[in-house]
């Protein structure tokens, strides 16, 4: 028999499908499916604790909203900045609010992870299709992914495209590669870390790379020394790390003999751009968007409000510094608030971590909001509907309380 909360976590798996694995395609469809959702989550969630502090958190972010929209109507923000204001800023935050809510306390710890694993899977299969299609039918049939029409593959061992899961990549291949534990079965474990990797040399992507990079340091120098050194004589540990080296540089060399893609190419480019501040366009917004934010004296010049640099013909006002760019609308006080969640559940985190009070999933949600948080300080994704899940799933997930239910301990 079908219910209403059965049909409402199909409905969810479909709006998580579609917004990880196929971003900003068939917009309309996954909207009215959020909008469904949503009223069929309000009577099935329970809001206490610190969740509820969150809930209150978002509140006073919407009130900001709201009086930096009449503040950029003030100063000359056009009105079609309003709408989609509105929307990014208050409605789709709560929408994604209430869904990820009935996600956390409706959905096991196994199927939770069992979803991660399996749009980790299909996005990384969307990848391997869009090369595919592209470089055999050419642009016009990979125009259903809705991320344009760029696949670069040249003769230094260059491989790069751009596609929006992308960016659902940042959030999972931070998460499994920080916190690979959060999968029972080796061989999944490392079949989702080998794909992944895969994605990330034939992406291009500066933010992925670095996603995984970080990641991988982090899960080394914070976990799995410790884990390794407690079971292992040094000479052991030495052993590993050697061996786990040379399986690295042997796959590198595979890649470049079978596929021409140069794993040390990507990663000279990759390094050159990092250290460049993510391109000469970012460099060229930083300097704009700083000095509006002077002019404004860090107070706010409102939602919908540029700088004499335009990124986008469509919407003026938008940059791909969004936290730079945060300051500038809603000035320094602004931001501030926007900001307090985060600083929320970094506090509850160490707080549970001190406590060994974090489950697997607490940690690898970790590892997923570190790098997304830093990819979007270049990348404009808490500004999609599509990918505001990934700032938002992390926080309800652990100010859930999961300590108190069934999901297991880290």
């Amino acid at each position: 028999m079908l219910t209403v909360a059965k049909l409402n976590y199909y409905l969810i798996v479909v709006v998580l499908f579609f917004s990880v694995v196929f971003p900003n395609v068939l917009k309309p469809v996954v909207v009215t499916f959020m909008f469904l959702s949503f009223l069929l989550s309000l009577p099935y969630i329970k809001v206490r604790s610190e969740l509820k502090v969150f809930y209150l958190m978002f509140l006073f972010s919407v009130l900001v909203t709201i009086f930096f929209i009449c503040v950029g109507l003030h100063n000359g923000a056009p009105e079609n900045s309003v709408l989609l204001v509105t929307f990014i800023y208050i409605i789709s935050p709560l929408l994604w609010l209430v869904i990820l809510t009935f996600f956390v306390q409706h959905f096991t710890y196994d199927k939770i992870v069992s979803l991660l694993v399996l749009f980790s899977i299909l996005g990384c299969i969307s990848v391997a299709v869009y090369f595919y299609l592209f470089l055999n039918y050419g642009p016009s049939s990979v125009s259903f992914f809705e991320s344009g029409t760029n696949v670069n593959m040249n003769s230094d061992g260059y491989s790069g495209a751009i596609m929006h899961v992308f960016g659902s990549l940042i959030f999972l291949g931070g998460g499994f590669f920080f916190y690979p534990n959060v999968i029972k079965s080796l061989n999944v474990k490392f079949f989702i870390l080998l794909i992944i990797f895969l994605t990330m040399v034939f992406a291009g992507r500066t933010a992925l790379t670095l996603a995984i990079v970080l990641s991988s340091f982090m899960f080394f120098t914070v976990l799995s020394v410790k884990f390794v050194l407690n079971r292992y004589s040094p000479i052991k540990f030495f052993f590993i790390i050697t061996l786990a080296i040379f399986v690295f540089f042997s796959l590198i060399i595979v890649i470049r003999e079978f596929s021409g893609v140069d794993f040390l190419y990507i990663a000279s480019v990759f390094f050159d751009k990092s250290m460049s501040g993510g391109g000469g366009a970012r460099v060229e917004q930083a300097s704009a968007l700083f000095e509006g934010i002077e002019n404004s004296f860090v107070l706010g010049k409102g939602h919908g409000v540029g700088v004499d640099y335009i990124r986008s013909d469509d919407f003026p006002w938008r940059y791909e510094l969004v936290w730079i760019a945060t300051v500038l609308r809603v000035g320094f006080i602004g931001a501030f608030i926007y900001s307090i969640p985060y600083m929320f559940y970094l506090f509850i985190f160490f707080k549970r971590m001190k406590g060994s009070q974090l489950t697997s999933l607490d940690k690898f949600f970790f590892g997923s909001w570190v790098a997304v948080f830093l990819a979007s300080n270049t990348n404009p994704y808490i500004e999609a509907f599509s990918f505001q899940w990934m700032f938002i799933m992390p926080l309800v997930f652990l100010f859930n309380d999961t300590t108190s239910n069934s999901y297991e301990k880290a």
